[in-house]
């Protein structure tokens, strides 16, 4: 099995041409046999991000009013689903990362009454691209859950490129992107921004801008030993807390409509870093862009106070005395993943430091690639005892 880009996800059709029953040298029939089908099988892989600076800018809600930024690059935790064909009149649905399985008739694979729970994202995307046969869904994800990674959004758009291949469909980086974003929004009815729709589609390093829905995407590209320096210098660790990214959403949003004071400013400081950081970046001033990435996680703060944590608190200040130039929550924050941006040369003992206060260093590399899909075969031969 090949990986194949966006661009390509060709479909291997069943063979289903029939075999008719021979006889043995003892005279005897064989077993007949019914038809051999070479199911096919549709693989999708999507990378996840860490958001350097901008975050929040991105929901569209926000955009209609403060222009959004973001700076992000797409990394090698991915996510994974594979849509294989089945036999009978049931599509069958299993998560690895929540131990959990269920099935459910063709025909009601996208019944409003179940989006709620482990599948619900599987569910909605069913919706929007109804495979109308039976087949099995498996689903999993590198990354830990809760993370801040926008694994929620890499799963979207793993889903909406397998069923898509699954269907004969090709469509543009775009449409894969806005269709996931629809899953969160439009089929959920989460509060979601766009920026890791998108990096999951593109992969890459990526700067976006947020005007209301629109989104303009430009790759950043660099020497390989400037992006082998950022994935280096950049720690990436998992403080163990899982957090539920739309509870926060929700109290920002509330402090938006209300228009309390600070919280329009605030974004505005955000977007304009996002623009500082991708320029540090491009210049190649690592120092720059950890001061980039520390001023934002300050605003980002002022969004609402349960964004950060004792222990994130805590895991920064540890980081400061162990070499960290800059460090700001990935995502929305209130738990999940830091990304810590380290002094050249400071980057193993400052992972030490905080592995040893309870912390997980996740390693990493940049994905170049958003997201691929493939296929394969599988045969399928059965056969009915007959008389001897």
């Amino acid at each position: 099995m090949t990986p194949c880009s966006a661009a390509q996800r060709p479909v291997v059709a069943a063979d289903l041409g029939p075999r008719l029953p021979g006889r043995s040298h003892v005279g005897r029939m064989d077993t007949p046999t019914l038809p051999e089908a070479r199911m096919s099988i549709h693989h999708a892989r999507t990378p996840t991000r860490i958001d350097l600076a901008g975050g929040w800018t991105d929901v569209a809600r926000f955009a209609e009013e403060v222009p959004g930024a973001v700076l992000n690059y797409a990394i090698t935790l991915y996510s994974h689903v594979r849509v294989e064909d089945a036999a009978g009149d049931r599509i069958a649905l299993r998560s690895l990362d929540f131990d959990d399985a269920t099935d459910m008739p063709v025909d009601r694979a996208g019944d409003d009454g179940a989006l709620a729970g482990p599948f619900g994202l599987v569910r909605a995307a069913l919706r929007r691209r109804p495979v109308g046969r039976a087949v099995s869904i498996v689903s999993r994800s590198e990354a830990p859950p809760g993370s801040g990674l926008g694994t929620s959004a890499a799963m979207g758009v793993a889903l909406v490129g397998a069923l898509g291949s699954a269907n004969g469909v090709t469509d543009d980086d775009r449409s894969i992107a806005e269709t996931a974003v629809a899953l969160e929004t439009d089929e959920l009815g989460n509060l979601s921004g766009k920026q890791d729709q998108y990096a999951s589609t593109l992969g890459g390093v990526q700067f976006m801008t947020f005007q209301g829905p629109d989104v303009t995407t430009t790759r950043i590209h660099r020497a390989a030993e400037e992006l082998a320096e950022l994935r280096r210098r950049v720690v990436l660790v998992y403080t163990g807390q899982s957090r539920l990214s739309g509870d926060l959403h929700a109290h920002v949003v509330g402090r938006f409509e209300a228009r309390e004071a600070g919280l329009l400013g605030a974004l505005r400081e955000i977007a304009s870093i996002a623009h500082g950081a991708r320029d540090a970046f491009v210049a190649g001033s690592m120092p720059e862009l950890a001061r980039c990435v520390a001023a934002n996680w300050e605003c980002q703060k002022a969004l609402y106070p349960g964004i950060t944590t004792e222990e994130i608190e805590t895991l920064a200040a540890l980081g400061r005395r162990n070499g960290a130039l800059g460090m700001k929550a990935c995502g929305a924050g209130g738990g999940g993943c830091l990304a810590f941006v380290a002094e050249d040369g400071a980057e193993g003992p400052l992972s030490a430091a905080l592995e040893a206060a309870g912390a997980q260093t996740l390693r990493y590399d940049i994905a170049q690639s958003g997201l691929l899909t493939w296929t394969g075969e599988r045969e399928v031969q059965s056969s009915v005892s007959g008389m001897a």
